[in-house]
Formats: C-alpha cells, structure tokens, sequence
C-alpha cells in the first residue's frame, strides 16, 4: 500500500535541498502586510513548492539529543547534571521538531512557509535555544573532563 504524498524510505533529500522532479514554481509574491492570503491558488503553489510539509521536517534533532545525552553520561558526570542536560536536549528537540511540524501544516492556510515559521517563533526560539544552551553544557563538560584527565595523568 502506497501512502499518497509520502515519498518511499531512503527517498527523502536532506533538509534544504529540494526534491528531484519538482518543478520550480518561482517565489509567490507575499501578501501585503497584515493580511494573509489563503486563495486555492497560493495554498496549492506553497503545498507543491514544498512537498506537503516533507521539506520543513528536519529529521535527526532525536538522535543527537540522545547521542548527546549518552555522551553526558559517559563523560562520568553526576546525575544532576546529566539529568538536566538530557532534559534540556530532551524537551528542546521535541519542541524545535513540533514547531517544524507545525509549520509545515500552517505554511497552505497563511500562504508562505515564512508566515508560518514567524507565526510560531514563540515556539521555535525557546526550543532552539534549550538545544544550543544544553550542547553548550555537554561540550564545557567535555573539556571538564579533558582537564581532569591531563590533570591526573601528571
């Protein structure tokens, strides 16, 4: 059974690059400031020009948010910080991938994926920001641990 719109395994492209064999339907001009344009026609050029909303779902944030946390734990680190950390990288992916979903389900009704990725900034900024501030912390505690390791090799 074939699921319609949903291209087969392994034939997604990486994010930002788009599809083989979808045809370039130029820039859709936006909508004057305050209104936002629904027409059948603009709602199908914004679904076409993005492949249902395949190409705003980046994939991979789950595994680096896991990779990550096994990292932390591996590093040796007590369990407040590890837990806190695997927190951060836990809830901040779930919610960077939400926004994303949500966005490409939005981009059709408000009539540009631009329209709908600053529509839900409320979302994206915080989540984002959980991510960058928790890979900060695992990258301070690999250098951390480096330390006390040359340090005790001495």
């Amino acid at each position: 059974m074939e699921l319609v719109g949903v291209p087969p395994l392994g034939a997604v492209p990486p994010f930002g690059v788009p599809p083989l064999g979808v045809p370039s339907l130029g820039a859709v001009p936006p909508s004057p400031p305050g209104t936002t344009s629904t027409t059948p026609l603009r709602m199908k050029r914004v679904i076409e020009r993005h492949s249902a909303s395949w190409s705003l779902c980046p994939r991979r944030r789950a595994a680096a948010a896991i990779a990550l946390s096994l990292v932390v734990v591996l590093l040796g680190t007590g369990p407040l910080a590890a837990r806190l950390v695997s927190l951060g990288l836990g809830v901040g992916s779930l919610g960077y991938s939400v926004f994303w979903l949500r966005a490409g389900f939005r981009a059709p009704s408000l009539g540009s994926t631009g329209a709908a990725k600053e529509s839900l900034a409320w979302l994206a900024i915080p989540a984002s920001g959980m991510v960058v501030a928790s890979t900060a912390a695992v990258a301070l505690l690999i250098v951390g641990a480096m330390m006390r390791r040359d340090e005790s090799l001495r």
